[in-house]
């Protein structure tokens, strides 16, 4: 990691405590970058202000946008909040890029499609997305230029034991109680830890693509094959995972079925799950 990392970049990173903010702050802490993460707490409820407060200050050659609000029924029902996280602020950041000149990475989703039966080709515009959360994403995308670069994902994993869903099933699993996934929410998942390596090769180099990319593995696997390979790369007889549809669960809004992003360039191509075996819970 120090090889490609240097200290020439001043970055702020924005939504350092969660899942992807929080694999780039273990990479900087592990090297000699300049980073700056605020606590949303610290930020305050007036989330657009405190931000614009930071960036006309002009410290930072590099913005890395990880707020985001996730949650499909969490944006359903937090609409409001959803606009404000999802849209406004990558605009505002995109404003402040052009003003300062730093370089800004955000970070949108596979969601901004509608479900679809084929892997999403990066030179498809999206379609209407079927959720809150997907609209409210696509609405805080911008045309990529020499400052902006514009990332979207798939399904982004931890090889690190986490709260998210695929780890809770299989800590549910390992406990010999009977866990359930769907077969029909599909995606081209990544490790998180692979996605913030090329990202910062990218900082370190300056790239421009100039274009929207996406990043991706090669394998197109639903929520219970994820789930099947997490338990089974950790020891754990999946005995006790059956298959559903996402239309089984209980939701205030239902998940996009059948995505999976394509993979911009050989670069943006990151090793599939079954072909790393590192996945571990400590």
């Amino acid at each position: 990691m120090e090889k490609i990392l240097t200290t020439n970049h001043k970055i702020l990173l924005l939504g350092g405590s969660g899942n992807l903010g929080g694999a780039f702050k273990d990479a900087f802490e592990n090297s000699c970058i300049t980073y700056y993460s605020p606590d949303r707490k610290d930020l305050g409820d007036h989330l657009l202000g405190s931000v614009t407060k930071l960036l006309e200050r002009g410290l930072f050659h590099v913005v890395i946008n990880c707020i985001s609000l996730n949650g499909v029924n969490q944006c359903n029902v937090s609409p409001l909040e959803a606009v404000i996280v999802n849209s406004l602020l990558p605009k505002l950041l995109c404003h402040y890029s052009d003003i300062c000149g730093y370089k800004l990475f955000h970070f949108s989703t596979e969601c901004v499609f509608d479900d679809s039966e084929q892997i999403i080709s990066s030179s498809v515009f999206p379609k209407a997305p079927s959720t809150t959360y997907g609209a409210t994403k696509l609405a805080g995308e911008f045309l990529p230029n020499k400052n902006l670069q514009l990332i979207r994902l798939p399904l982004l994993l931890s090889r690190k034991k986490n709260s998210q869903i695929v780890w809770k099933m299989v800590d549910m699993l390992e406990q010999n109680k009977p866990a359930k996934a769907s077969t029909d929410v599909i995606s081209t998942p990544i490790f998180v830890e692979d996605l913030v390596q090329r990202v910062l090769e990218m900082i370190n180099s300056l790239l421009s693509f100039e274009s929207v990319i996406h990043f991706s593995s090669d394998s197109r696997m639903s929520m219970y094959e994820t789930v099947l390979l997490f338990a089974r790369q950790n020891g754990i007889k999946p005995d006790f995972l059956s298959k559903g549809l996402d239309s089984d669960f209980e939701s205030v809004e239902q998940k996009p079925l059948k995505l999976g992003l394509k993979a911009t360039n050989e670069f943006c191509v990151l090793p599939a799950l079954g072909e790393d075996s590192c996945c571990s819970q400590s």
